[in-house]
């Protein structure tokens, strides 16, 4: 038999944060619309919040459970009182996962604490790194998403597949801009791709998440090189480049017109936070040689 304590090395292991510490590790990561490589179990103990996956919207609350499934562009809106859990787990892990969202409520005391009791020994493990603690961790997480398939009749997102039109288009927009937003930063490019016109697809942005599609696309390239400037050490140059500005001058004014503050100036700013940086690996996408880009 394996030696536990090998086997239970992933390469990309689960993670675990209280509400409170996502808020910490910086609210503009899980207020920003973007995709994640990891499924994002969110169990809501106390307080209220708001959540967007694609093109939808909807209130979260105590004793809900959010299940957010990899690769769905989606955006967190956490108040100071909540409290509760978010636990992301890898998607090449054998843990069942719905290949849709789902907002369940536990509405029973016993299930409650049994849901609570889980992400608590998840959060246990995953600080103790005990021999075995991914296995534990697995499979704690196999019995919250049994817990969420044995209740997906009280599932309460909506189905994605009955959305109307303009949500249609906005989430396929959304998905697109996940994967190219470093290689086309122009609406009419997205519209061309999706068979509408620019004005029509700005129209249904905001009408369906209250942003037109060129903001979308500018807030997307800006999450990308705040998360590059606070958890890297690459070089300006360097982020510049990979998100497809043609200099880094150009990519200076342009994060400077957003955020208030150089590059240099954020990134210092961002060394004085929180030491214990909680990172999810984002979706991967492709690489585009340089003469490629816009």
């Amino acid at each position: 038999m394996t030696p536990l304590a090998k086997a239970s090395v992933h390469s990309r292991p689960i993670h675990i944060s209280t509400l409170p510490g996502l808020v910490l590790n910086g609210r503009w990561r899980s207020e920003s619309l973007r995709a994640l490589g990891s499924h994002a179990f969110i169990w809501i103990t106390r307080g209220q919040g708001r959540a967007t996956i694609g093109a939808t919207t909807r209130g979260i609350s105590a004793n809900n459970l959010l299940v957010i499934p990899a690769g769905k562009v989606h955006a967190i809106s956490l108040s100071n009182s909540m409290q509760g859990y978010a636990c992301y787990l890898p998607d090449d892990l054998p843990v069942p996962v719905p290949e849709r969202p789902c907002l369940i409520k536990a509405k029973s005391i016993f299930e409650q604490g049994q849901l609570t009791g889980y992400f608590e020994q998840i959060s246990t493990e995953h600080l103790a790194l005990k021999i075995g603690a991914s296995y534990a961790m697995e499979s704690y997480m196999t019995l919250i998403s049994v817990w969420v398939e044995r209740n997906q009749t009280i599932n309460d997102w909506p189905d994605p597949r009955v959305s109307n039109r303009s949500a249609h288009v906005v989430g396929r927009f959304l998905t697109r801009l996940e994967r190219e937003y470093r290689v086309m930063q122009s609406v009419s490019a997205y519209a061309k791709m999706l068979n509408v016109t620019p004005t029509h697809l700005s129209r249904v942005c905001s009408a369906e998440v209250g942003k037109p599609a060129l903001e979308l696309i500018q807030d997307r390239l800006i999450l990308a090189a705040r998360c590059d400037l606070a958890d890297t050490d690459q070089k300006i140059r360097e982020i510049s480049e990979r998100l497809g500005f043609t200099s880094a001058a150009y990519f200076t004014r342009f994060f400077g017109q957003h955020c208030g503050l150089s590059p240099s100036q954020y990134r210092a700013q961002q060394a004085g936070g929180h030491p214990n940086r909680l990172q999810i690996l984002p979706v991967k996408t492709a690489r585009y040689p340089h003469s490629q880009r816009p």
